[in-house]
Order: C-alpha cells, then structure tokens, then sequence
C-alpha cells in the first residue's frame, strides 16, 4: 500500500459548500484525515483528492466519531472496504470489520459472534483467506448508516 492510499472516510460535521453547492450534513466525504489544535478545541478535517476541472484542494470538518480508515482491500464490485463496513460472503455470515489494537491489525468477526461474552470474534484478514472469497463478497453497508444490520444473524 502506498502512502497515497491510507485514505479516511468520514461524515460531514455541518452544512457546507463544495463548488459552489451546497452540500449536507452528514454526507460521507474520503481524504486524508488531520486534526488542528487550536487554543480551545480541535478540529478534524479531511483533505480531499483533487479534481479534474477544478483549482486546489478542498478541506472538509468532519465528525471524527464518524471517521473510519480504508484497509486496503476492495470488495467483489471493486467498492472500496473501510472500518465499520459490513459485508457478506456469497450473500451469508454478515461480518463487520474493524482495527483491533491487539491484533496490531483490521479484523472481521460474524455479527452473530460479537455478543458472546465467552468468545473472541475477532479474527485477522488472512490474504489467503481474503484472495479465496474476494469475488463473492459484498458490501452492504455500515455501522452508522445501517445500525440495523448489525443486530440481524447470519
């Protein structure tokens, strides 16, 4: 992974313009992610990619409880994986993924696993594992936008 593609994604804090339009709250924006401490506060923003036709890069604010890391990998449509995605395989065994400091590495554990008090879920991506089931699996969406889909059962 090149240093260009340690990517963020995360939501806009408040109502802003982006080219001379508007652009909601709340609209997930990716970039690279820096925090500025001022004398009261911080704020956490992300540089967004510039784009063809347009002069300079843009800044956004953003919710930093909303901020997620890209992993590096991409699911079967080639739609980019980052923290708090959700995916299944072949259409079964929803999974989320998360970084997990103990493993020093991005895991996924079965949602139907992550209230078990008695188990540990998480397990690292293996590439072997990831290269073998990569054409069947998909996204279907996140912790924060979809907060439902982490209560169904595989």
């Amino acid at each position: 992974m090149k240093p260009s593609d340690i990517l963020f994604r995360a939501k806009l804090l408040n109502n802003d313009y982006r080219h001379g339009e508007p652009v909601p709250k709340g609209t997930w924006f990716t970039g690279w992610y820096y925090q500025l401490q001022l004398a009261t506060e911080a704020q956490h923003r992300l540089v967004l990619p510039r784009e063809k036709g347009f002069q300079g890069q843009s800044e956004m604010d953003i919710d930093p409880d909303t901020l997620c890391q890209f992993t590096g990998l991409h699911d079967a449509n080639g739609t980019p994986i980052f923290e708090g995605d959700i995916f299944t395989v072949n259409g079964h065994y929803p999974k989320k993924i998360e970084f997990r400091p103990e493993h020093a590495a991005f895991c996924m554990a079965n949602l139907d696993e992550l209230d078990k008090p008695y188990l540990e879920p998480w397990q690292r991506i293996r590439p072997d594992w990831w290269n073998d089931y990569k054409r069947e699996i998909r996204i279907i969406g996140n912790v924060f936008d979809n907060p439902e889909l982490l209560k169904q059962q595989s």
